[in-house]
C-alpha cells in the first residue's frame, strides 16, 4: 500500500497596492504602523526580527500570492544571454502592479548565481538623516525571514562610524522591503546587508562607497540600488526625463547626472545610484547595461501622472576583487527540482485534479483521461493540497513520495485521497468543491543526505524516518513559517510523531528532495 503522507500550508492574507515612492500622503493612504521588532529563537537564543511595514500594500500580504507574482515577474523577464557575471543592479521599489515587471528583469539577471550575501541601497522616505545600517538578525516577509548577515553589517559599521546604527530610519520605509521577495526567490538564502540613504551629501556618499570598497574588497556581493525614476509627469514627458537619466546612467556618467536641469525630479534615489556607480568606478567597473524601461502609464495604462521604472545592470566583466560566480543549476542528485512541466501540462494536472475530485465525490467514479504530453506519461509522485478559498484554510492534503504510476495517475489518485481520506477533515462535500482551490507539488526523488549542510531551505523537503516512524515537509512549509535549517529539522521530526532533535541520532534517516509547485488562480 502506498505510504500516504500530509503537509502544511500557510493562511494568506489579503493585500492592496500603492503606486510610487512619493511621501505624499495619497488620497486612499491609510496610516502605516510602526513595526515593532520581534524575537525569534534559535537553539535557545533570542534573536531580533524586523517585522514588515508594507505587506499587504505594495505587495500582497499573502505568501502563496506573493510567491506567485514574484516568479511571474521573473518568468516573463526576457534578458540578454551575454551579461556573465553581474557586479550590482539598478531596480525599483512601487508597488508591484506597477514597477514589478520591471525589478523583474533587474532580478532575473542575477537569478541563480552566488553571492556571499547582497547590500541592498535604500532610500529614507520619511524620516530624516543620512545614512544607517539595519543591526537586527532578520527581516520577515511573507515568503519567510530573511537573514540580515549581523557580521558584515557590524564589519561596515565600524569602518564607517558615520552611519547611524538606529532603526528609525527603516520603520516606515518601502525601498528597501520590496527588494526582498525578489531576493528571497531569485536568491534563496542569501543574507543581505540593509543601508537606508537619507539627505546625504555627496561627498558622505563618496564616504559609503569607500567604505564599502574597502570593507568588502574580498567578499562576492551583490549591490542593489533600489529607485524609481521621474515622479507625476505626463507620460511623454516622463519617458523623455527618463531616457535621458538611464543614458547617463547606462554611461555611468554620475558628473553628467548630477549637472542635467531638474537634477531631483529624475529619480527619488539618487543616493543609493551615486553609491553605487561610485562604488562601480572605483571597481573599476566598464559597463552598465539598460535592461528594462516603463512606466505606470505601462502598467497600468492611466497616461495622465506616471512615475518611471528602470531596470539596469553593472557587469563585473575586467572589475577588480571579483570573484568569479556560479550558476546555481539543480540537478537529480543535488534534489533540486528541474522545472520540466509546461505551462501547458500544469494546466491540465490541475484540471485533472479538479474533474476527478468533482466527479469522485458525486458519483464515486474516476474520470477517463488520455495525457497528451509525454513528461505527464512517465511515473512521478506528486501531493494535492486543498485549501478553501474563502479563508484560505487547509481542507485536505495528501501524496505519494515515490514514482511508482505515470505522473498523471498520482495526481488523479492523490486527488482523490485529498478529498475524501484525509484522517484531519471529513470527505469534502459536493457543495464546498467550488469553493476550492487546488495546488498540486510534483516531488523529485528523496535523496539521503551526509551531512544537515546540504539542505537549503526554502529549496527542499524533508522526510525523516526511524523504525515505524516517518514524517514529511514540503519545500515551501520552513519559507511559509520563517524556520531556520534547524527548526525545520525539529519540525520535521515532530510530523513523523518523534521529538524534536531526533534527526541528531544517527540512527535516523533523514532525506530531501525538492517539488514543483503550481497551483489554480482564483
Amino acid at each position: 500500500m502506498k505510504r500516504l503522507l500530509t503537509c502544511l500550508l500557510p493562511i494568506l492574507l489579503t493585500w492592496t497596492l500603492w503606486v510610487g515612492c512619493d511621501p505624499r500622503p495619497q488620497a486612499n493612504d491609510t496610516p502605516m504602523p510602526t513595526p515593532l521588532p520581534g524575537k525569534t529563537y534559535e537553539n535557545g537564543e533570542a534573536k531580533m526580527q524586523f517585522r514588515p511595514v508594507v505587506a499587504g500594500q505594495f505587495y500582497p500580504g499573502g505568501q502563496e500570492q506573493l510567491r506567485q507574482d514574484v516568479d511571474s515577474y521573473l518568468q516573463n523577464a526576457v534578458v540578454p544571454a551575454d551579461l556573465g557575471d553581474i557586479f550590482g543592479i539598478v531596480a525599483p521599489h512601487a508597488g508591484y502592479v506597477y514597477s514589478g515587471p520591471v525589478a523583474g528583469h533587474s532580478y532575473r539577471a542575477v537569478q541563480g548565481k552566488k553571492y556571499d550575501f547582497v547590500v541592498v541601497l535604500g532610500l529614507s522616505h520619511r524620516v530624516p538623516g543620512e545614512v544607517a545600517l539595519l543591526h537586527y538578525d532578520s527581516y520577515l516577509t511573507p515568503l519567510g525571514a530573511v537573514t540580515i548577515d549581523r557580521a558584515a553589517t557590524e564589519q561596515l559599521a565600524k569602518a564607517a562610524p558615520f552611519i547611524d546604527r538606529s532603526d528609525e530610519m527603516f520603520r516606515y520605509e518601502h525601498s528597501l522591503e520590496v527588494q526582498l521577495p525578489f531576493i528571497q526567490r531569485a536568491l534563496p538564502q542569501t543574507p543581505v546587508v540593509l543601508i537606508a540613504i537619507g539627505s546625504a551629501r555627496q561627498d558622505t556618499l563618496r564616504q559609503l562607497a569607500a567604505a564599502l570598497d574597502k570593507t568588502f574588497a574580498d567578499r562576492h556581493v551583490l549591490y542593489v540600488a533600489s529607485t524609481d525614476l521621474s515622479h507625476f509627469r505626463t507620460y511623454d514627458q516622463a519617458v523623455k526625463i527618463d531616457t535621458q537619466s538611464l543614458d547617463f546612467l547606462a554611461r555611468h556618467d554620475l558628473e553628467g547626472l548630477y549637472k542635467a536641469p531638474e537634477l531631483r525630479e529624475r529619480m527619488c534615489g539618487l543616493g543609493p545610484v551615486t553609491v553605487l556607480f561610485e562604488l562601480f568606478k572605483r571597481r573599476g567597473g566598464k559597463e552598465a547595461r539598460l535592461l528594462k524601461y516603463l512606466n505606470s502609464g505601462d502598467t497600468s495604462g492611466d497616461k495622465s501622472r506616471v512615475v518611471g521604472y528602470g531596470s539596469l545592470a553593472l557587469l563585473a566583466q575586467g572589475m577588480k576583487t571579483m570573484v568569479k560566480t556560479e550558476e546555481t543549476k539543480p540537478a537529480a542528485d543535488a534534489g533540486g527540482a528541474e522545472d520540466y512541466l509546461s505551462a501547458d501540462d500544469k494546466k491540465e494536472l490541475l484540471q485533472l485534479a479538479r474533474r476527478t475530485i468533482e466527479a469522485y465525490v458525486k458519483n464515486g467514479k474516476t474520470v477517463e483521461f488520455q495525457p497528451t504530453s509525454d513528461a505527464l506519461k512517465k511515473n512521478g509522485a506528486a501531493f494535492v493540497t486543498l485549501t478553501k478559498k474563502a479563508d484560505h484554510q487547509l481542507r485536505g492534503c495528501i501524496g505519494q513520495i515515490i514514482a511508482t504510476i505515470p505522473l498523471w495517475e498520482c495526481v488523479r489518485d492523490m486527488a482523490i485521497a485529498a478529498a475524501t481520506q484525509d484522517p484531519r477533515f471529513s470527505a469534502v462535500r459536493e457543495r464546498e468543491i467550488q469553493g476550492l482551490r487546488i495546488e498540486i507539488s510534483v516531488l523529485t526523488p528523496p535523496v539521503r543526505i551526509k551531512d544537515i549542510s546540504e539542505i537549503q531551505v526554502g529549496v527542499h523537503g524533508l522526510i525523516m524516518s526511524k523504525g515505524w516512524n516517518r514524517g514529511l515537509l514540503l519545500p515551501q512549509v520552513p519559507t511559509e513559517y520563517g524556520w531556520d535549517r534547524n527548526t525545520f529539522l525539529d519540525q520535521t521530526c515532530r510530523k513523523a510523531g518523534m521529538n524534536a532533535g531526533c534527526w541528531r541520532d544517527p540512527d535516523t534517516k533523514i532525506e530531501r528532495f525538492a517539488a514543483i509547485v503550481f497551483s489554480e488562480t482564483e
